[in-house]
Parts: C-alpha cells; structure tokens; sequence
C-alpha cells in the first residue's frame, strides 16, 4: 500500500514550476503539427488528392501514429528527467535517512516515488487521447488494440521513469541522475533496437563480440516502441496484421513489466546510506557495512582488506585502476597547462607580429597588397580575439561562479556556520565578490598594454578602447549581481542554480559581444560607420548611443540587484532578525553572553 502523504509530495514536486505546463503546450503543439501538415499537401482540384475511404484510413492510422509516437517520445524523456531528481534531492537535503528510518521498505518507498513522479506524466497522456480515439477509429482499428496500444504507452513512460528513479538512487547530485536517466532512456528506446538491426559479420574477435551483442539486443529490443518500427514482419501479415500487431503489443508489455521489475529491484540494491564523499579505495563504495553496533568490530571490518566481500585479486585490480586513472589525469592536467602556456606564448607572439606590421603600415607608410587598412584590420581581429578569450569569458562566468561558491557552502555545511558569526550580509557578500572580482582582475589586467598597442599602432580608436573597458565593468557587475539574487533567494538548490548557470552565461556573452567587442572599432571603421548609410548621416550615433544606453542600464540594474541582495540578505537566507540594542538600555542576557572582543585579541591581552 503506497502511504498518501509522500505520493502527493512528489505529485506536487513533480508539476512544480512551469516545466509540466511547458511539457503539455509542447505536446499539444507537436501532435496538432504534424496532424495539420499532410492536410496542407492536398489540392482539392487535383482528382488525385480528391478525398476517398482508402486515403482518410490511410491518414487516420497516420494520425494514429503520430499521436502516440510524440507522446512516447515527449512523455518518456519527460518521466525520466522527473523520477531522476526524487531519491538524488533527498540526498541533497539529507533527508534519505529519516526517509529509510520509517517503516516504509526500501521497496515501498521506490515504489511510492516512481508512482508520484510518473502519475503527472501518465496525466499527460490525455493530450493525445483524442487524437488517437479519433484516428483509430477512422482507421478502422479493433478498439480492443487501440485499447492495447494505449496500454504499452503508459507501460513505456513508467519504464522511462523507472530508470529516472535508479539513476536518482545511484547518484549523490540531481544533475548528473538526470544525464544519467535520459542516457538509459535513450539506449532502451533507440539504442537496443537499431542495435539489433545493424549488419555485422562475424569471423574475428571483435565480429564475434558484435554478433552476441547484437543478439543480446535482440532479445530485449522487442520491449521498445521503436522496435515496431525497426522490425516491419507484422507489417506484412496482410489481413492478419491486428492480430499479429496484437501479439507484438503484448510480448513489449510483458518485457516491459520485467524490465519495471529488474530495475526496481536494482533501486532497492542502491537504496542504502552513502557517505557524500567515499575514498577512491573504500571496497564498499561509500555504503554502511553489515556489522551491527559493534564499534570494534565496526572499525576492524573497514581496514583495508578486512571484510571485503570482494576476493584479493579484484581490491588488487581495483587499486591498479586507481594508479591508472590518477596517472591519466595527471597526464590530462600537464597537456591542459601545456595548452594554456601555448596560448599565452602565442598570444605574446601575436602582439608582437601583429603589432609591429600594424605600426609599419601607421606611422613607415608600408603598403601591404591586399588593401592600406590590411595590418592594422588584422591587428585589431587579434585584439578581438584576445579579448573573448581573457575578458569576456571570465566576465560572463562571474554569475555561475559567484552562485556555485555559495551553493557549495550549503552543501559543505559551512553556510550555517558562517551565518551564526556577528559578518552582515553585506560584508559575507561583498567579500566573495570582491574575491570573485580579485580573480577577475588578475586575468583581465593584461589586456590595457594589448589595447594600449592597438591605440598606438592606429589599430583601435581611444573611444572603443574606453567603451569596451566600461562595458566589461559593467557585465562583471552584472553577472555578481544575477548570481548573488538567484542563489541567495529562498528555494534556491544546486539544481536549479546549474541549471540557470548555462543562460547567464550565454545571455551575458551576447551582452558582452555588445558592449564589449563591438566598441573595440579602429578610426578606419568608425569612418566607415559614419558612411554606412548615406540616406540617415545620424544613423551612427544611434549605433554609438545604443552601446552606451546599454552599459548604462546594466550598470544600473547591476548596483539595484547588489543592493536589494545586501538589504535582503538576512530575509533571504533565513537568518533571525537581531535587535538593536537602544542607547544607554541595559544590555541583555544574550549580549552579555555574545563576545565583544575577538578571540585573537582576548588571548593576547590575557
């Protein structure tokens, strides 16, 4: 018997926000789509296109098709994602163990999760259900298999949802359950039946190997939709083609219901207490171990190579692989700072190259074949390039970087910790962005000589050197400003702050490419500019006003946003109001008690 409570909690959960709306309007749009779209191919007065029994039952069994292949499709990814952030929240808010300190099984409560997350995608399904009453009643389907064929649909999205739940038991973070479920979704409605149809040919080691995977894919494709696409033989029945299809529907439901029960029980296995952060060599994985309440025992059964239920040879194995993989990502880490030592040489050697044809070409007159503007047009595509890679890439990821600094205090505990010390909000704040802009400074400080150059050699205008300085100011600002307000707002998790990250990012690289490559101009396009349309000789101010209208207001919704963060701070992060004390009132039992003079400073004087 499921408990109530919680199925309505994930119920809740799982149409929280706008995605479930989203997620229908989509499914509406996409069925209705592709319903309308053979309609608009007909031409009434073209005999063939003339309307007759056999092309409306062509095209309700099309209907038909379309219907329930979008909602598979839609639904199934939709279910997966869902499920995948049930069990993985809960580890999040370390609240899986007093979920499996109730009487609830484990079997009960993965039971109980997967039906709260899958009911709304279930709901979903009724989007469709017109369609396909409609089409398979105008195609003259039995309505026992249009009643089947429904039947595998609801199947097909608690399967989905049901690998959403055993990523979400195996994974510590919402984020990565989620790739993890739609990447077993996708391998189980298009990976096992292409894989089944794909032309191998034994005779070798690794044909033999293909051959018996693609006969393993063969004996478990049947349980996906997309194997009635794969494998055409009940196509081909002729008059007996219902009932072959009939046949085909219950061997795919019946798969399924074993796959539902092959990955529950997987889920019950993964279900246990985890540490967050298990050691590479722990033979347990992070799980509790079966020794009871023994604390000897507790402490010699987790020595290395003591109660392991593993034989010798495979922990050998395993440390081998460890060796392996710290080597390989030593080797990763020395190619990524090679790459990173490359490109500042280059960039140097660039400055250099580019630079010194540009001042040839400015101030010694040298003529270059392709144009006299040739050095100094490629001097100033350098600096653009320069700049996207040292200041705007830095200065678009302030957001994500200010917002992930405080996600991790959450999830390293410290945030409470940090608020229970006399710092304001402002100063706690204001320190992590000063940080976050320290950082910033160091990367971004070696572009003035860069642009100094580039003013020098008549390679970039004084104004756009002065613009596109403001502009990085101001999306630096900006980006510490959204991050600061969108990870300090209640209800923020780390799932919906990495989700968000991606936009901020993007968002402010387009503002950045506005504001702060667009400016970094010679005088030579600044004449052309000006010439660019002749018929409105205004026209370039209003480019040039645009620019700064737009640094402008980013600046000021910047400082507004960092200013109601600081005046929220308290509000927003759940932080007890303390009253002021009034002036010449007796201070209270709790100011006695709170220390006035820092601990440093109280040990020195004692």
């Amino acid at each position: 018997m499921l408990p109530g409570p919680i199925v309505r909690r994930e119920m809740k959960a799982a149409t929280r926000g706008r995605g479930w709306f989203v997620v229908r309007a989509l499914l509406g749009l996409l069925i209705g789509a592709c319903v309308v779209a053979p309609a608009l191919g007909l031409d009434p007065t073209d005999e063939n296109d003339a309307y007759n029994s056999g092309a409306v039952h062509a095209y309700a069994a099309y209907v038909f098709a379309v219907a329930i292949g979008f909602e598979i499709l839609v639904l199934g990814m939709h279910a997966a994602m869902s499920a995948a952030v049930s069990i993985a929240e809960e580890r999040e808010k370390d609240t899986l163990s007093l979920l499996l300190l109730t009487r609830l099984t484990r079997l009960e409560l993965a039971v109980t999760k997967l039906a709260g997350r899958v009911l709304p995608s279930l709901l979903l399904t009724l989007v469709g259900l017109p369609f396909l009453i409609v089409g398979g009643r105008w195609a003259g389907l039995p309505p026992l298999l249009a009643i089947e064929a429904f039947a595998v649909l609801i199947s097909t999205v608690a399967v989905a949802g049901s690998f959403g739940i055993l990523a979400s038991a195996r994974r510590d973070r919402s984020t990565n359950a989620i790739v993890e479920s739609s990447a077993w979704t996708t391998m189980w409605l298009v990976g096992l039946p292409v894989a089944s149809r794909l032309p191998v040919v034994g005779g070798s080691l690794g044909g033999d190997l293909l051959v018996e995977v693609k006969r393993v894919c063969s004996w478990l494709a049947p349980s996906s939709p997309l194997s009635l696409v794969t494998d055409v033989g009940w196509l081909t029945r002729g008059p007996g083609m219902a009932d072959a299809l009939a046949g085909r529907l219950h061997l795919m439901a019946a798969l399924q219901l074993v796959v539902i029960g092959v990955i529950l029980a997987g889920v019950v296995a993964s279900l246990r207490l985890r540490e967050p952060h298990p050691k590479a060599w722990d033979a347990f994985g992070g799980y509790r171990p079966p020794v009871d309440d023994d604390p000897i025992y507790w402490r010699e059964y987790l020595l290395p190579l003591r109660g392991a239920r593993r034989l010798a040879i495979w922990i050998y194995l395993r440390q081998l692989f460890i060796l392996f993989r710290a080597i390989l990502l030593m080797a990763l880490q020395a190619v990524v700072i090679g790459l990173l030592l490359t490109a500042m040489i280059g960039a140097m050697i660039g400055a250099g190259y580019f630079g010194y044809r540009a001042f040839q070409e400015a101030w010694l007159g040298h003529a270059f074949p392709s144009g006299p503007y040739e050095a100094r047009d490629a001097f100033n595509f350098f600096i653009r390039c320069v700049t996207f890679f040292v200041g705007l890439s830095p200065a678009a990821a302030t957001a994500a970087t200010l917002a992930a600094q405080i996600v991790a205090e959450r999830d390293k505990k410290t945030w409470d910790s940090l608020l229970a010390t006399p710092l304001t909000g402002p100063e706690i704040l204001g320190s992590k962005m000063r940080g976050i802009t320290r950082g910033l400074w160091q990367a971004t400080r070696w572009l003035i000589p860069l642009w100094l150059l580039g003013v020098a050699c008549d390679a970039l205008h004084p104004l756009g050197f002065l613009t596109a300085a403001a502009g990085l100011y101001a999306v630096a600002a900006l980006g510490l400003a959204l991050g600061a307000a969108a990870a300090l707002k209640p209800g923020a998790t780390s799932q919906t702050v990495n989700s968000h990250a991606a936009l901020w990012m993007v968002a402010l690289m387009g503002l950045g490419a506005m504001t702060i490559l667009a400016p970094l101009c010679s005088a030579h396009h600044v004449a052309m500019l000006w010439t660019w349309s002749p018929w409105h000789p205004r026209a370039a101010i209003v480019v040039i006003a645009a620019v700064l209208l737009t640094i402008a207001a980013s600046l000021t919704i910047a400082h507004w946003l960092i200013r109601r963060s600081f005046a929220r701070f308290d509000e927003w992060v759940g932080r007890p109001h303390r009253k002021e004390a009034a002036p010449g009132a007796a201070p209270s039992v709790d100011d006695e008690a709170r220390p006035t003079v820092p601990l440093r400073a109280r040990s020195a004087s004692e």
